[in-house]
Order: C-alpha cells, then structure tokens, then sequence
C-alpha cells in the first residue's frame, strides 16, 4: 500500500482540475450574457428568419410619404424635451430614448402637442448619454429617427427611408 495521498499527485489535479474550471468558465460565461441585457442595436422592428433580420419599414414610408421630420431639442438643466415637427401636427406622440447599449436605461416618452406642431415633456433621467431616439405617432402609422448627444442638445429625426 502507498502512503501518497492524492493530495500529492499533481496530475490528479491536471486531470480533474482543468475540467472542472472550464465547466465554471462556461457557467459564468452563460451568467454574464444572460444577465447583460440584449446586444441586438437595432431598435426598429425586425422580422428574423434565421441570421436574417428584415426592416419592418412601413411607418418610416408613411413618415417619408407625408413629408414629415422633426427637430429634438435638448434642455439639460430645466429636464425639458422639445420636439417641433414638421409640417405640423396635433396629435399625440411617442417617443423612444433607446439607449445603445443598456436596454433598461430606455425611456419612453408621451409627448402631448403644445400648439404649431411643438410638443414637450420632461425628461425622466438626466440625459448623459448619446440615445437612439425614436419618434412616432400614437397609434404607431409614421415613425422618424435619428441620434441624440447631449453635449450638443439636438437631433434631427426623419424617416429611414426616403
């Protein structure tokens, strides 16, 4: 009988020891995806079949057909959302602060018209970061979009297509 321990064999540890990590390797791996939230940037509507992602663009066809844009602006201190679109509506709004990385920092926004195709509403986060913002009508028939960074206060939404 041996007195070794198999505390004292290094190769028992080499057998059983790199399985073992690569299984909590993999473990942790599987955690950290999951818990990251979505990668996919895209924001707009997508049919997938398979690896393939087909733009749901009709809304941006009817915001193109209609002749529609808007201008987003940004005031930081006061946590006040402006919106002018263009030509003017009255109706009420959507709008999607999507962030691009983060989906749980997304905000979406009711915008209520104000009067000459202006809208406002406060903003329920400091804006610090750049956002895809969406824009779109109530009932979801036009959309317009665009990117806004706060350091410049100003976005410039149109539709996707023209």
């Amino acid at each position: 009988m041996s007195d070794h321990s198999t505390c004292r064999i290094p190769e028992l540890w080499l057998v059983a020891g790199i399985p073992a990590l690569t299984v909590a390797a993999g473990i942790a791996t599987v955690l950290i995806a999951s818990l990251s939230g979505s990668t996919d940037a895209v924001i707009l509507p997508v049919e997938r079949t398979g690896p393939i992602q087909v733009l749901r663009d009709e809304a941006d066809r009817r915001a193109a057909a209609l002749g529609l844009s808007a201008r987003l602006i940004l005031d930081e201190e006061r946590r006040l959302l402006t919106v002018v679109l263009t030509p003017a509506r009255e109706e009420p709004l959507r709008a999607l602060l999507a962030h691009p990385t983060r989906r749980s920092l997304d905000r979406r926004i009711e915008l209520a018209p104000s009067g000459g195709g202006r809208y406002h509403a406060r903003l329920p986060m400091p804006p610090a970061h750049h956002w895809n913002v969406l824009l779109e009508s109530a009932d979801g028939s036009w959309r317009l979009s665009g990117r806004l960074d706060p350091a410049i206060g100003e976005a410039l939404l149109k539709p996707i297509v023209q």
